[in-house]
């Protein structure tokens, strides 16, 4: 997968929706940024939860060479409303209000990723919905249309394939939602060391 000079962003919006084995939902949310209006009052890169009501809060980390400003990069989705009802706005361009988790590179990228770490204890059902950007400049190599792999691992150990999961497509320089229903991965269920990796 080719990252464009200018910015991937794989998830300006994540939000995580479990279902506990007593059957209430939980969620964890990330805008990013820490303003919720960010076009009238700037603010700046936040990779914690905004929000979540999970028992152990879940994190996420972007490794890789093409990792710049902590992973936080300018350029947040017009607006969203989180599970909670407040909204979220930015502006979705390289240099707009907002921001995001992305990369910046011109090579092919293997070993960038984003990791959410999870604490499934007594926790089914996972669901994850982002938004996606993949942008460019004039001159860079074309934009990644989708992720290289979207895997779990269990414990630390090695990382297997999640099935089914699409590896996305999006190429128009604009935000796309995509939703991630794990309910079938009963592997990863009432496990206390989860990781979903995105490369």
């Amino acid at each position: 997968m080719k990252i464009p000079s200018s910015v991937i962003s794989p998830f300006l919006i994540l939000c995580g929706t479990l279902a506990p084995l007593h059957g209430a939902t939980i969620n964890a949310f990330w805008s990013g940024q820490t303003e919720q209006n960010a076009v009238v009052n700037g603010g700046s890169f936040n990779p914690s939860p905004t929000a979540s009501n999970f028992p152990t809060a879940p994190s996420i980390s972007l490794t890789g060479a093409h990792v710049l400003n902590d992973g936080g990069m300018p350029g947040g989705a017009p607006s969203f409303t989180d599970y909670q009802g407040n909204s979220w706005n930015g502006v979705a361009n390289a240099t707009g209000a907002g921001f995001a988790f992305g990369w910046n590179g011109t090579s092919t990228v293997g070993s960038d990723a984003l990791t959410l770490s999870l604490d499934l204890t007594n926790i089914r059902d996972l669901a994850i919905r982002m938004d996606v950007r993949s942008a460019q400049g004039g001159t860079e190599p074309p934009r990644p249309s989708a992720f290289s792999a979207i895997e779990y691992s269990i414990g630390g150990g090695s990382f297997s394939s999640i099935p089914g999961a699409s590896l996305g497509n999006f190429t128009s320089n604009s935000y796309v939602e995509m939703n991630f229903n794990l309910a079938a991965l009963d592997a990863i269920e009432g496990q206390s060391d989860v990781q979903i990796r995105f490369t």
